[in-house]
């Protein structure tokens, strides 16, 4: 899919997760920084920021006092102590990287195969066929 929610050719995915509503890549660049990339799916908006990780592991980035917090298990958007959005992922998957830094794979078993190589994501499934004998 061809929206702002993908890393430019000079950066390398570190994650990507798909609401109901949104769309978010976590990129990071040459120089070691993150950045969050988000469409909002309702009407394909963009949001590019710089994202940091908190103590805790989630990736948080802000915007004009808006909070982006964004985790294995969710994405939650903020004003202070007002929750704008929050929602489970549907998918949710984070590249594990080589030493080399090149490209990897990451693998949940009984999950799709994510092979990550640079900016491009391959989403494989193995699905086996049932057999059903005919009644009779």
């Amino acid at each position: 899919m061809d929206t702002g929610a993908r890393c430019d050719e000079n950066q390398t995915l570190m994650a990507y997760g798909r609401t109901s509503k949104s769309l978010v890549v976590i990129c990071v660049n040459r120089d070691g920084g993150l950045e969050y990339r988000g469409v909002r799916l309702s009407d394909n908006a963009p949001l590019h920021l710089p994202i940091t990780r908190s103590s805790d592991g989630t990736l948080v980035a802000s915007n004009d006092g808006v909070t982006y917090a964004v985790s294995p298990t969710q994405i939650l958007v903020s004003s202070g102590n007002d929750v704008i959005y929050k929602d489970s992922w549907i998918e949710f998957k984070e590249a594990s990287f080589s030493q080399s830094g090149t490209s990897s794979s990451a693998t949940t078993t009984g999950s799709p195969t994510t092979t990550v190589s640079t900016t491009t994501v391959t989403v494989t499934s193995s699905v086996t066929p049932t057999t059903t004998k005919p009644a009779g």
